[in-house]
């Protein structure tokens, strides 16, 4: 049995978690057994302040799900010593005790190559083979059974020309998974309808790219010159996706109806920019 931080519990359950779970209990604890195919998590209920153990383990295409909740205990300790038996009841159970019937037909997969090597992007191959990314692959990996792809191009574009704005969408992702966001992806655009316990509203995933003639000017190392730089070739740097979403002018779409749209933008017109740019967009 291992005991978990919530940092790792978060990664591995993606989008599991409903806004509603922050109202109705408090989580205290979070363990696996050995091999994680089976989680616990013990929770305070809001409402007596006893406590119980809720079981969760991978569905037929890997979402880890609840597949028991036990009795409530006076204690956390009680909960807690609870644990060690439950984990491994459950892990001695078959696969198919752990199928809820309503999965999709086939699980997502982001790392199986669908072109040859030449057509890969550096970055891709790098999360892929670089063994000091391995944690990164290793968390991408927990998202992608929880994903879904309304374009059907999600994964090709990810491997190849697009990697920057698909990392970006999976960074957005993980981002309301682990707010307990509850995520529609019905439409293909905006990328996410979102609902948390104060309302509904849609992200839109924006990008900042190379030029076509990849000349883009380094950042400057002299103050004044980056100072310059962050007036007056960044904020045109910006313009052009955001002025191209615009156009696009989804509040007039009869599904949005009154709910907000949020432009959320990453810098990849070069190699740590998303980390120097911010000013200029807020200027």
């Amino acid at each position: 049995m291992d005991k978990l931080n919530k940092e790792r519990f978060d990664g591995l359950m993606g989008s599991t978690r409903t806004p509603w779970t922050r109202i109705a209990g408090i989580e205290r604890a979070w363990y696996s057994e050995e091999q994680e195919r089976v989680l616990c998590v013990v929770v305070e209920d809001t409402t007596d302040g006893d406590f119980a153990c809720i079981m969760l383990a991978r569905d037929a295409v890997g979402r880890y799900r609840a597949v028991d909740l036990t009795k409530f205990y006076s204690s956390l300790q009680e909960a807690e010593d609870a644990v060690p038996s439950l984990l491994k009841e459950w892990a001695e159970k078959s696969p198919t005790a752990y199928v809820q019937g309503d999965e999709p037909r086939q699980r997502m997969d982001f790392f199986t190559p669908r072109h040859p090597r030449e057509r890969l992007n550096p970055s891709f191959i790098s999360i892929v083979e670089c063994e000091e990314l391995s944690p990164a692959k290793g968390i991408i990996e927990s998202m992608m059974h929880y994903f879904e792809d309304p374009d059907g191009n999600f994964v090709e574009q990810f491997q190849s020309v697009a990697f920057n704005a698909r990392i970006w969408e999976l960074y957005l992702f993980a981002v309301l998974a682990e707010n307990r966001c509850w995520i529609d992806r019905t439409h293909p655009a905006p990328d996410y309808l979102f609902t948390d316990v104060f309302g509904e509203g849609f992200i839109e995933a924006v990008t900042v790219n190379p030029s076509g003639l990849g000349n883009d000017p380094v950042f400057p190392t002299d103050t004044a010159a980056l100072d310059n730089f962050r007036a007056n070739f960044l904020p045109i740097k910006f313009a052009g996706p955001l002025f191209s979403k615009l156009t696009r002018k989804y509040w007039e779409q009869t599904f949005i109806g009154d709910r907000p749209v949020v432009l959320a933008v990453a810098d990849f017109h070069q190699g740590g920019a998303t980390s120097k740019s911010q000013d200029s967009l807020l200027g």
